[in-house]
């Protein structure tokens, strides 16, 4: 399917015209018009206190090799989005590996992270990622629910679209938090973004993108979850306020929002998937990090744990002393095993039943996701797990944008696949 074909069919042909002309408004004919679209977001990161993170098409690097060297004095963080901007979903695996490695010949060796145009992979997308060692791809789908009373019908039709397109390419999880899909790290990317809220939706009003993007806020921080914000720079003239009053909101949540990069993400996901802990005879030792922070979901009599959040208490120190008989993780048995996915990303300390041991839990069969997360945080008895996020932080927000175009040269390249 060449492009032409691919927006039609992902946004209706109302819709693609009315993108053609909003195209001819954001981009100019030099690069340097979108080198003062990244000195925007410098001012951002400068308040934002994180690294921005930019998936990029390299052919642009090819194109345009002025800003190729302008790119190196902005400190942000680089992610390949290909070479061309096409879709991934549609190759194989040497073709998608090709693609990627001539990526990163043009990126410099800092580059770390992958995002797939359109948010199109398959399972050979993370083959490639991995055979050209990348540590991650930031190109699965986290769709939040957002407030949609005020939508008319043509917007709620436009949305039916967006699912159509996107669902192929979802999280199999409920939550939007990183995740290891056959041993490799995907960081989710959260939808609605600014090409749907602004361009698809055609929502101008700054307040209700205000009031949409602060109930998704608010509903990641309650989760305790991530969320990746998307906004490619060409949109940031009409954003920019929305953001800084975004970044207040974020301020004044507590417990604290982690605001970090990309890699950041991906650091920390890694290094918490290796958590160690062990049962001595009185006691529970986990990893001596400073960021690590172990929760439990019961404030014991005689405990001095902090209240952290919800029905959670924070534990201080690398140890708990144990006086009951049963201790405070799950045991899982043959048929529960099949739950351990979810109880590593989530952070519960868990392991296969012992005979000679008793448990808060036993875990003894299969649950959906939405049953055993009810059942974890409902049950009466102490559980211990790890925080998603470094101490002292409940929820992550990162800052995003694919970088697909520079010019309208590059915009009508595209339209022909190059």
């Amino acid at each position: 399917m060449n492009w032409i074909g691919f927006v039609f069919q992902s946004r209706g042909v109302s819709n693609s015209f009315q993108r053609a002309l909003d195209v001819f408004q954001r981009f100019g004919v030099h690069s340097s018009s979108f080198s003062k679209i990244l000195r925007t977001f410098e001012h951002i990161q400068s308040y934002w206190n994180a690294r921005p993170s930019f998936p990029i098409a390299s052919i642009l690097l090819e194109r345009h090799p002025a800003l190729r060297k302008e790119l190196q004095s902005f400190d942000f963080e680089w992610l390949s989005h290909g070479y061309v901007h096409h879709d991934f979903s549609k190759q194989n695996y040497p073709v998608q590996k090709q693609w990627i490695q001539r990526s990163l010949d043009l990126l410099s060796t800092n580059c770390f992270g992958f995002r797939a145009p359109y948010l199109h992979w398959n399972q050979d997308t993370l083959l490639a990622l991995k055979d050209t060692k990348m540590l991650y791809d930031s190109s699965c789908v986290y769709f939040w629910d957002f407030p949609d009373n005020d939508l008319t019908f043509k917007q709620k039709e436009a949305i039916k679209k967006v699912h159509q397109f996107y669902d192929p390419y979802r999280m199999k999880g409920k939550k939007s938090l990183p995740t290891f899909e056959n041993n490799y790290l995907q960081i989710p990317v959260s939808l609605p973004d600014d090409e749907i809220l602004l361009d698809r939706l055609r929502i101008q009003s700054e307040e209700q993108l205000l009031q949409i993007w602060k109930s998704l806020i608010c509903q990641n921080h309650d989760r305790e979850t991530l969320f990746t914000i998307q906004l490619h720079p060409e949109r940031i003239p009409f954003f920019e306020k929305t953001l800084k009053n975004i970044h207040q909101i974020l301020k004044e949540l507590n417990p604290p929002v982690w605001k970090a990069s990309l890699n950041q993400i991906a650091t920390w996901w890694s290094k918490r998937n290796t958590f160690q802990w062990e049962i001595t005879m009185d006691s529970i030792h986990w990893d001596h990090s400073p960021d690590i922070h172990m929760l439990i979901s019961k404030n014991l009599d005689g405990s001095n744990f902090k209240s952290f959040y919800g029905s959670w208490y924070s534990i201080e120190g690398h140890s708990l002393k144990w006086k009951s008989l049963e201790l405070p993780i799950l045991a899982v048995e043959n048929e529960g095993k099949k739950n351990i996915p979810f109880l590593k990303q989530w952070g519960y300390l868990f392991e296969l039943k012992r005979e000679d041991r008793l448990y808060s839990l036993d875990l003894n069969r299969e649950l959906e996701e939405s049953d055993l997360e009810f059942l974890l945080t409902k049950h009466p008895n102490p559980l211990l797990r790890i925080a998603h996020w470094p101490k002292p932080f409940q929820s992550a927000v990162c800052l995003s944008g694919d970088i697909d175009c520079v010019t309208l040269q590059d915009f009508l390249f595209r339209i022909w696949g190059r």
